[in-house]
């Protein structure tokens, strides 16, 4: 329970348990009279006890009334603790509830940076891989170029009497380029 609820509920049974100031005056009035001595009222037969220490109609019935009065407002401050100590649990639950869902949000967070991560290393791998198929190509084509360029002044009228392999003998280039790519 809060402490500001506890204060308040503490207040409202103080102001309930306190009779009203006119009451309280009254009250005082009799103390003091039974302090001093003198009765409360005449004794209307002397033969009887005075009227003061038999309880009056009108007395006994407020008193009656303030008791019926003071448990229906005890009623109703259990029925206000009662619905304090439900709220109480309920935001309890809620708040257990809302630390859960905390939880799963902080959780889902974490696999969808998880899996933003996982995009990102597929499609950088995807690059790669394409990049490389590209440099591969470009290689295959410079290689081929290469070897056209090679090829083509082998075959002219000049070079048509020696054999292929003393071509290839005699420019050290070309074996070393045919080594490389064989």
């Amino acid at each position: 329970m809060r402490a500001s609820v506890k204060v308040w509920l503490q207040e409202q049974r103080r102001r309930r348990n306190t009779l009203p100031p006119e009451e309280e005056a009254r009250i005082q009035r009799i103390k003091d009279r039974l302090r001093i001595g003198s009765p409360l009222c005449e004794p209307y037969d002397s033969h009887t006890e005075s009227s003061w220490r038999k309880p009056t109609p009108v007395s006994s019935a407020t008193a009656e009334s303030l008791l019926q009065h003071n448990a229906v407002l005890l009623s109703r401050l259990e029925d206000v603790e009662e619905a304090l100590r439900h709220s109480e649990k309920e935001r309890q639950r809620l708040r257990t509830q809302l630390l859960q869902a905390s939880d799963e949000n902080r959780r889902c967070a974490m696999q969808l940076i998880q899996l933003a991560l996982d995009t990102r290393r597929g499609e950088l791998l995807l690059e790669e891989q394409l990049f490389r198929e590209r440099l591969l190509r470009h290689e295959s084509e410079k290689r081929q170029k290469f070897l056209w360029e090679l090829d083509h002044p082998l075959r002219s009228d000049s070079c048509a009497h020696a054999s292929h392999n003393e071509r290839l003998q005699s420019n050290p280039r070309v074996s070393l380029s045919k080594q490389f790519y064989a």
